[in-house]
């Protein structure tokens, strides 16, 4: 195979310079020793090439001085080789000090590798908020107390085995995928070799397709509401049974903590809330979403107190008075998601399958975005549809 030309070491040169499929390794006429490396998937790492102990039967190394682009362009790699030619000539061995030094460090646990797990992936913002949430809970509640003090090299398949056969298996399916990203993550930080959680079967849990209210718990629950003296409740109930929005979506939280859904992201004009990516669980993948509302979530929210930015100030003990207000009318096995559904089910019978995936935030953002410009009075209209069979039966 005929070899290609040399690149130009210049910093454009070196980054144009594109793959070809095969490994590809070429020297730096300037610094003696410096070379870069270029992979079949075009990844650029320089390597500064020498012998330990000098002279030709020294053992060759190659130390690794940093990704191009990633950690720093030509001229610091060039500064950061003459800086360990000095420290080779004068009898170092930097890369061999790194073998040594890997091969006695102590060895971290699964707890060590959970906070920095937490520190670098989850709080620096590779995932969203909500998944985030969701991975600490898990670290906190299930994984670091029964696999938290064995070491990361340690963990077998047996250890993840005996972890999530002593939950449910709805609870054994999130975990497992937590395992699988925390051990994947010590994979690539070159913890271990190997994710114990590959080959584990995944635990079978029956879909939950939630539970529709029917019309007499729609009307037992309407009256109940009437007499319910906390107005944040009252408020909340019919809001989310009308628009099929999520419990976090009306609030900008969950039920246990402070709500954060501001007043300006509402427009009760033009009858729509805005949702901000960061703050549905689709956004990641669909962008911003518009949830339209039906006149009677208009009336309900323009009634409502606005002391404040935020809507439903004051949340205070709404949790315990929505467990109340269940429990007193029999309603216990109900629960406020359970609202969702009956928006969903409803939906399917009232509007298109597209609208309706629009409507509950089911859509891609490409979907999303022809509706929002090209079709609005069909997803208004929709939304009316469905909130007044919906307000009728609440007794609105």
């Amino acid at each position: 195979m005929e070899e290609r030309e040399q690149p130009k070491w210049t910093e454009a040169g070196l980054r144009n310079w594109t793959p070809t499929g095969r490994r590809e390794t070429y020297t730096d006429p300037t610094i003696p020793g410096l070379v870069l490396l270029m992979t079949p998937a075009g990844a650029k790492t320089f390597y500064l090439s020498y012998r330990a102990g000098g002279g030709r039967t020294g053992k060759k190394r190659m130390l690794k001085i940093g990704r191009l682009g990633l950690d720093g362009g030509l001229e610091w790699a060039r500064g950061q080789a003459v800086i360990q030619r000095g420290k080779i000539q004068g009898g170092a061995d930097p890369q061999g000090e790194k073998v040594k030094a890997r091969r006695t460090k102590p060895k971290g646990t699964v707890s060590d590798l959970c906070d920095r797990f937490l520190a670098v992936y989850v709080d620096g913002g590779k995932v969203a908020v909500s998944t985030g949430k969701t991975y600490r809970q898990h670290i906190k509640k299930n994984i670091k107390p029964t696999i938290g003090h064995l070491l990361v090299t340690e963990v077998r398949a047996p250890h993840i085995s005996d972890l999530l056969e002593s939950l449910t298996p709805a609870m054994a399916s999130h975990v497992r995928s937590t395992l699988n990203r925390l051990f994947t993550r010590a994979e690539m930080w070159e913890l271990r070799v190997g994710n114990p959680v590959k080959g584990q079967d995944k635990p079978k849990v029956d879909a939950r397709t939630g539970h529709r209210l029917t019309a007499d718990e729609f009307r037992i629950l309407g009256d109940a509401l009437k007499s319910c003296p906390h107005w944040q409740l009252r408020a909340l109930v019919p809001i989310l049974a009308l628009t099929g929005m999520r419990l976090g979506e009306v609030l900008g939280s969950t039920i246990g903590s402070k709500p954060q859904r501001p007043w300006s992201d509402i427009d009760l004009v033009k009858g729509k809330i805005h949702l901000p990516a960061a703050a549905h669980k689709t956004g990641r993948k669909s962008g911003a979403r518009t949830v339209y509302l039906c006149p009677h979530v208009v009336k309900i929210l323009k009634a409502m107190p606005k002391d404040g930015d935020l809507i439903l100030g004051g949340w205070g003990n709404a949790h315990n008075a929505w467990q109340a207000l269940r429990a007193e009318v029999g309603l216990d096995h109900i629960n406020l998601h359970d609202l969702r559904h009956t928006y969903i089910s409803t939906a399917d019978e009232l509007v298109t399958a597209s609208t309706r995936a629009v409507l509950v935030g089911h859509a891609s953002g490409s979907m999303s975005d022809h509706y929002t410009h090209k079709q609005t009075p069909e997803l208004v209209r929709g939304a009316g549809k469905i909130g007044k069979v919906l307000a009728g039966m609440l007794g609105l």
